[in-house]
């Protein structure tokens, strides 16, 4: 099993870093085969955490289990967007992406990352995925590989030729059994789209010709709370509100289709700017805004002509 190594994607009219489940999205518009990915974050220099994972991929049922998937792993060091750094921090992760972008669980921090927490998330993934068990699989291709290894380690002659012909055609029919149980190319092809909530504000903004606004909001976030209090109370700021579509999203109600663009942010509050037919104009901004500089942004997010101005963030 090898790794590739990967960076965050970026948005192609802004240079803002997206999610990496972009990366699954993007190879799904492009035509690419339909394939679930494991993306693994991690930091090259710590060598302690490095250790524990790779015994993990040496593991041979993970490893087995893993030549299913795309593996990519992402340093997080060089990432050098701070959101996105903020939102990837924590390694080691392991990432488990559906071949629509569809996230099928999580695995991060040292304290949880170890052979047993890795092969349960695989395995929990795998149910979802494939038509072949993962016991059956890996059990299976674990025998057809121990008994390859040792005919190789054999001397030539036409009886281990023909065992290991034999052993080769086992192994292409336990992995053509093993196939992805739903159409999943053409799930993620047609998930690239916006939906739900965006999809209707971007609507509303081709009616009336304006930008939108959104807000990536928690319930939880003190420096919401925060804004609400002091920036959207000036009177101003209410003003200037009705010159764009203003969305705000609630973290784990309605957010579902930001956090598949732009990932689940752990900074909040998150505000970005699209353009009627969704394109983002600048860079997200996250944290609190004071009402002065939140009145600056909005007038320029109006039209989003010229650059964005200089706004100072606090919090998140």
């Amino acid at each position: 099993m090898a790794w590739e190594d990967a960076q965050l994607p970026t948005a192609a009219d802004s240079g803002d870093a997206l999610p990496v489940s972009e990366l699954v999205k993007r190879d799904a518009k492009n035509g690419a085969a339909a394939r679930p990915t494991v993306v693994w974050f991690f930091r090259a220099k710590d060598k302690a955490a490095n250790k524990v994972t790779q015994a993990s991929w040496e593991y041979e049922p993970i490893s087995v289990a893993l030549s299913k998937f795309r593996c990519i792993r992402i340093d997080v060091d060089g990432i050098t967007d701070r959101g996105m750094k903020r939102t990837y921090g924590t390694t080691p992760a392991l990432h488990i992406y559906a071949p629509d972008a569809s996230s099928l669980g999580q695995l991060e921090g040292l304290g949880k990352f170890n052979i047993d927490s890795a092969e349960r998330l695989i395995k929990k993934s795998w149910g979802k995925l494939f038509t072949v068990s993962h016991s059956s699989f890996t059990r299976k291709m674990i025998k057809i590989l121990d008994k390859t290894d040792k005919l190789e380690g054999c001397e030539s002659c036409p009886r281990t030729e023909k065992a290991l012909q034999k052993l080769r055609e086992e192994e292409n029919e336990l992995v053509a059994k093993c196939q992805l149980k739903k159409n999943w190319g053409k799930l993620a092809a047609e998930s690239v789209g916006e939906s739900g909530e965006i999809a209707k504000a971007l609507a509303e903004a081709k009616a009336s010709g304006r930008n939108v606004v959104i807000e990536y909001y928690a319930a939880s976030c003190k420096f919401c709370r925060q804004m609400d209090r002091r920036a959207y109370a000036d009177d101003r700021v209410k003003e200037a509100l009705k010159g764009v579509v203003y969305l705000r999203l609630h973290q784990g109600k309605n957010a579902g289709d930001f956090e598949k663009r732009w990932g689940r942010r752990k900074g909040t509050p998150t505000f970005v700017v699209l353009k009627p037919d969704g394109t983002q104009i600048g860079s997200s901004l996250t944290g609190i805004i004071a009402a002065a500089d939140f009145l600056k942004y909005l007038k320029w997010a109006e039209t989003g002509d010229g650059n964005q101005p200089e706004i100072k963030t606090g919090g998140s």
